[in-house]
C-alpha cells in the first residue's frame, strides 16, 4: 500500500512537468506557430497558463495518477519480496556456518 501511495503522490506532484514535457516533445507536429517555436520548460508553461490556465497543468492528471499508483506499489512489492528473499537465504547461511564453526572449534579444544 506504501507503494501505490507513493507512486499516487509522485505522479501528482510531477503531473505540471508532464504537462510541459509533452507540449515540447509534440511541438513538432504542431501548427501553432507558438507551440513550434517554444524553446523550453518556461516557455512550454507560459503558453500552457495563458491557454488554459492553473488548471492546464494538471491535463491527464487522472489516467496518470491511475497508472502510475498501480505500477509503483507492484515495483515496491517485488522489490521488498526479494530483498526479503535474499535475506532470509543470507540468515540460513550465516546460522549453518556459524553452527559449523562451533562444532570446529570444540574439536579443536
Amino acid at each position: 500500500m506504501a507503494g501505490g501511495l507513493a507512486g499516487m503522490v509522485a505522479s501528482s506532484v510531477t503531473t505540471p512537468l508532464n504537462v510541459e514535457k509533452t507540449l515540447l516533445q509534440t511541438r513538432g507536429q504542431s501548427h501553432d506557430s507558438r507551440i513550434r517555436a517554444a524553446t523550453g520548460l518556461r516557455d512550454a508553461a507560459r503558453i500552457i497558463k495563458e491557454r488554459y490556465g492553473l488548471w492546464g497543468f494538471f491535463c491527464g492528471f487522472k489516467p496518470r495518477v491511475l497508472t502510475h499508483m498501480p505500477s509503483a506499489e507492484i515495483s515496491w512489492s517485488v522489490y521488498e519480496y526479494f530483498k526479503w528473499f535474499v535475506t532470509k537465504n543470507d540468515n540460513v547461511n550465516n546460522t549453518s556456518s556459524s553452527t559449523n564453526n562451533d562444532s570446529a572449534n570444540l574439536l579443536h579444544l
